[in-house]
């Protein structure tokens, strides 16, 4: 399975690649925000898997699904440049920078953890997520400036890799720092913990699927940009995209790195991080083939002028 890399290629592509018929598209995308949350909350809610919340004192997960993600990011972004070769790298960044918000779910997180807690629970989660903004907007500045100074496919792969690993590391120690130190400085207004409670009600589960919209749709942009550079046949092509949206998600090792390091009997420390492993694989899955379905019977051969 193989990723194209190039970066500045021959024949640009263009608008066309983002064709789509629209009808398809939107039924396609309903059904996969639903089948995909769906999976965490069948498994939460029906078979009793419990939720992840053992700590790690291991910093290598971390770092490594870290850099794991700031890679993917950096791949998205060349093949951005390709996709849209009229907009600055500047634009290209700050699309990046909300794409990677978004699958990894920061309005969604800050709205479902503020409603399930008090009034003051929206400002110190709003607070928390600070860390994680940065390192997102690192992440996306750190794709530009690779992208802009990788002349070959060699160096754009070494320069990827160096930037990842230290990132990776910056973002553990940035992240684990500031929610501490955030945490010690707010954490009284969530100190009576919250309301939701399992099994959850539809007075909690209609506003959950209604906010995974974000993390969906911000997968299939995602889809449109990286589908050119994918495999030609549609089954591979679903699958490298499954393990695009793993990576970028910080989902393609942590199952495992959860199941090794979590006090906790590695069987159940597996499912229960899987939940969101495999909601996150549907997702990537789905969205692919919704974008195939989508896309059926359009247009793809000529080059846009």
């Amino acid at each position: 399975m193989t990723f194209s890399s190039e970066i500045s290629p021959p024949s640009r592509l263009g608008a066309h690649v983002l064709r789509v018929n629209r009808g398809r598209l939107l039924l396609a995308f309903c059904l996969t925000a639903v089948l995909s949350l769906s999976v965490h909350a069948v498994m939460l809610q029906l078979f009793d898997v419990p939720y992840p919340s053992a700590q790690i004192s291991s910093p290598l997960p971390d770092i490594v699904n870290s850099a794991i993600a700031v890679w993917a990011a950096i791949w998205l972004f060349a093949q951005m440049r390709r996709t849209w070769p009229h907009r600055s790298r500047l634009v290209h960044a700050g699309i990046l920078f909300v794409l990677v918000c978004g699958l990894n779910e920061t309005l969604r997180g800050w709205f479902m953890n503020g409603y399930c807690t008090s009034a003051r629970g929206w400002l110190f989660f709003a607070t928390m997520a600070m860390p994680a903004l940065l390192v997102y907007a690192a992440t996306a500045v750190a794709a530009a400036l690779v992208e802009r100074v990788s002349g070959t496919r060699r160096a754009f792969h070494l320069a990827a890799l160096a930037v990842s690993v230290l990132l990776g590391v910056f973002a553990f120690a940035w992240v684990s720092w500031g929610k501490a130190a955030l945490f010690a400085a707010f954490g009284d207004m969530v100190a009576g913990g919250g309301w939701c409670r399992l099994p959850y009600g539809m007075n909690v589960l209609v506003p959950a699927y209604l906010t995974f919209i974000e993390p969906a749709l911000a997968c299939l942009m995602c889809c449109a940009l990286a589908s050119p550079s994918l495999c030609k046949n549609r089954a591979m092509r679903t699958v490298q995209f499954m393990f695009l949206t793993l990576a970028l998600k910080k989902q393609l090792l942590m199952s495992l790195f959860y199941a090794i390091y979590a006090p906790l009997p590695f069987a159940s420390a597996l499912v229960s991080m899987g939940q969101f492993t495999l909601e996150a694989a549907v997702l990537g899955a789905a969205t692919a083939v919704s974008w195939t379905f989508a896309r059926n019977g359009v247009e793809t051969a000529k080059p846009a002028p």
